[in-house]
């Protein structure tokens, strides 16, 4: 991971600290995280994250955050980037990927795609990084496609925002259509 360089300002009560996650339950929006400045474990909840626009997070991520002494004990009061694997997302930084960029090499033909399942065209109809989960309207009709958060951690996109265009690999769920991989068109 290179370095890179924050904008804006930090928060009153927060300093910014590298931590990492010692465990979350995405269910109850909540979790701990471990802080390399040796001061104490801090709890984490899902309105830092979703700040940044991320709607998960699991143990052994990296996280960059503000951290505040409150009342109830130490609290991350911002996220300003997670970095899974090879995967980072970031707030406020120079050149940080966003949902309108392109996370896939090169394209996807119209209907044909190297993993087997089929591939659609449509709009995104909308996707709430909250409950983790959306819908693609494709284009020529039919079954709404759903989209569920892993499939965009997997793709390393933050979100998909409403009446965006993709491309997404499908395949038959229990309720119908779901895709397996999503490319911004």
């Amino acid at each position: 991971m290179s370095d890179s360089t924050t904008v804006g300002t930090s928060r009153q009560n927060g300093c910014s600290t590298d931590a990492t996650v010692k465990w979350y339950s995405n269910n109850k929006g909540v979790g701990v995280v471990t802080p390399h400045d040796g001061l104490g474990d801090a709890v984490i909840r899902k309105s830092a994250l979703l700040m940044l626009g991320a709607a998960r997070i699991a143990p052994g991520d990296s996280v960059n955050c503000r951290i505040s002494d409150t009342s109830n004990g130490r609290q991350v009061s911002e996220v300003i980037a997670i970095r899974s694997g090879d995967t980072a997302r970031h707030r406020g930084v120079v050149g940080a990927p966003t949902a309108r960029r392109s996370r896939a090499v090169g394209s996807v033909r119209e209907g044909h795609s190297p993993a087997g399942g089929p591939v659609t065209t449509g709009t995104v109809k909308f996707y709430d990084p909250w409950r983790g989960f959306g819908f693609v309207a494709p284009d020529g009709g039919g079954r709404d496609i759903y989209v569920d958060y892993r499939t965009l951690q997997a793709a390393r996109l933050p979100a998909l925002e409403d009446r965006q265009r993709v491309q997404v690999v499908t395949r038959n769920g229990t309720k119908g259509p779901v895709a397996v991989k999503v490319i911004i068109a």
